[in-house]
């Protein structure tokens, strides 16, 4: 898979790093990336020290399920 430029990175991870993020799984499919791209990429932002917040497959952590 080709480099993905940066300024589309930083709107990306922009939208990780929102008050109210959506799930990595929604972002991976809204920006046809894999999700182990998104992980990674949260990953390297806690290396660097940035606050993030925790995603899980079904969401943000501390969200309740809606059936």
């Amino acid at each position: 898979m080709p480099r993905i430029p940066k300024a589309r990175k930083e709107g990306i991870v922009s939208k990780m790093l929102a008050p109210n993020p959506i799930s990595i799984r929604q972002l991976a499919l809204q920006e046809n990336l894999s999700e182990a791209t998104l992980y990674n990429w949260r990953n390297q932002l806690r290396q660097e020290g940035r606050p993030v917040p925790e995603h899980h497959r079904n969401g943000i952590k501390g969200r309740t399920k809606r059936y």
